[in-house]
C-alpha cells in the first residue's frame, strides 16, 4: 500500500512542479591573462561557445569570456552552472569551458543564450581549438591552426603559417587568403577558399559543395556528395575523385601540369588557358565526350575515349568517368 502510494505521490508532484516554471538569469565575464613566447600553443575547449582570434604586439594571450543565459526550470530544484578552467603547463596554455548541470526531477531550457570566448595574442602562437556549437573567426596569424568542431561554421582571414588543418563535422568552412600547407575534412557542409597559395592543400568532403577561386598550388581532393568549382587555379598537381557531383575548372598556365580527374557520376568541364602543354587522355563508361582545342593533334577518337596532345605535351591530363559527359576545351 505505501508503495502504491508513494508511486502515485511522485506524478502528482511532477505535474504540480511543471504548473509553473522559475526564471534564472545567469551573467558571468571572466578574463584571464598569460605570458607566452614563441613556441607555446592555445589549447582552447569552447563547447557551443563562439571564438574570435585576433593579433597583437604583446607576448600576452589575453582571453575574455562573456557568457549570458535566461534559463527556464520545470521540476524540482537543480541549477545551471557555467566556468571555465585555466592553468598553463610548460609551453601550453589551456583554457576550457564547463557547463555544469545539477541534478533535478525536471528540466531546464533557454530562452536567450550568448556565449562567447575573445582572445588576443601574438600572431605565432600556436592554436589547438576544440569545440562543439560555436564558430571561429581567426584572422592575420602566423602560428600553426588545428580546429575541430562538431557544428559549427569556421572563417579564416590572412593566415600565413605553415600548417593549417580544419575538421568539421557539420558546418561551412571560408578561407579569404592563406599561405602553407592547408588540410580539410568535413562532414556536411560547404568549402570555399579565395586567395590561397598552398604547398599543399589535402580535401576531404563527404557532403558538401567546394569552391577554389584564385588560388595555386598542389591540390588533392576527394569529394563524396557535392559539386566541386575551381576558378582561376594554377596548379602543378591536381587530383580530384568524386562519387555524385559536378565538376568545373578553370585552369591557369603552369610550367608543368600533373592532373588526374576520377569521377562516378557527374559531368566534367575543363578550361585550359591558352599555351598549357600537356598529353591529355578522357575515358567514359556511359557519356558524351567533347574536345575543343584547336591546336590539339588527336591520337584516338572514339565515342567514349579520346587521346591527344598540345603544345607539346610537357604535362600529363588524365580524366576518367563512369556515368557523365566530359568537355575539355582551351580559353579563349
Amino acid at each position: 500500500m505505501k508503495k502504491l502510494a508513494f508511486a502515485l505521490l511522485v506524478p502528482s508532484l511532477l505535474i504540480a512542479s511543471t504548473m509553473s516554471a522559475t526564471g534564472r538569469e545567469i551573467k558571468k565575464d571572466i578574463h584571464k591573462s598569460f605570458d607566452v613566447q614563441e613556441g607555446n600553443r592555445l589549447h582552447l575547449k569552447h563547447g557551443d561557445g563562439d571564438v574570435t582570434i585576433t593579433p597583437w604586439d604583446k607576448d600576452v594571450v589575453d582571453v575574455k569570456v562573456h557568457y549570458r543565459a535566461d534559463s527556464k526550470l520545470l521540476g524540482l530544484g537543480g541549477k545551471h552552472h557555467f566556468d571555465v578552467e585555466f592553468r598553463q603547463s610548460e609551453d601550453v596554455i589551456h583554457v576550457i569551458g564547463k557547463v555544469k548541470r545539477s541534478s533535478s526531477i525536471g528540466f531546464s531550457y533557454f530562452k536567450r543564450y550568448e556565449y562567447t570566448y575573445t582572445i588576443r595574442a601574438p600572431k605565432y602562437l600556436e592554436l589547438d581549438l576544440e569545440g562543439d556549437d560555436g564558430d571561429v573567426d581567426i584572422e592575420n596569424w602566423q602560428g600553426k591552426i588545428d580546429c575541430r568542431l562538431d557544428d559549427g561554421d569556421v572563417s579564416l582571414q590572412d593566415i600565413l603559417s605553415t600548417s593549417t588543418r580544419i575538421r568539421l563535422e557539420d558546418g561551412d568552412l571560408h578561407i579569404d587568403g592563406l599561405e602553407g600547407n592547408l588540410s580539410i575534412d568535413g562532414d556536411d557542409g560547404d568549402v570555399v577558399l579565395r586567395e590561397c597559395k598552398t604547398r599543399l592543400c589535402r580535401i576531404n568532403l563527404k557532403d558538401g559543395d567546394l569552391t577554389i577561386k584564385r588560388s595555386q598550388g598542389d591540390f588533392e581532393i576527394d569529394v563524396d556528395d557535392g559539386d566541386v568549382e575551381l576558378y582561376q587555379l594554377r596548379a602543378g598537381m591536381l587530383d580530384i575523385r568524386t562519387a555524385d557531383g559536378d565538376i568545373d575548372l578553370d585552369l591557369l598556365k603552369v610550367h608543368r601540369i600533373d592532373m588526374d580527374i576520377i569521377a562516378e557520376d557527374g559531368d566534367i568541364t575543363v578550361d585550359l588557358e591558352q599555351g598549357i602543354s600537356a598529353v591529355f587522355s578522357i575515358d567514359t563508361d556511359d557519356g558524351r565526350i567533347r574536345v575543343d582545342l584547336p591546336h590539339a593533334d588527336l591520337f584516338t577518337k572514339r565515342r567514349h575515349r579520346i587521346e591527344g596532345e598540345l603544345h607539346g605535351g610537357k604535362g600529363r591530363i588524365r580524366i576518367r568517368t563512369a556515368d557523365g559527359n566530359v568537355t575539355l576545351r582551351e580559353s579563349r
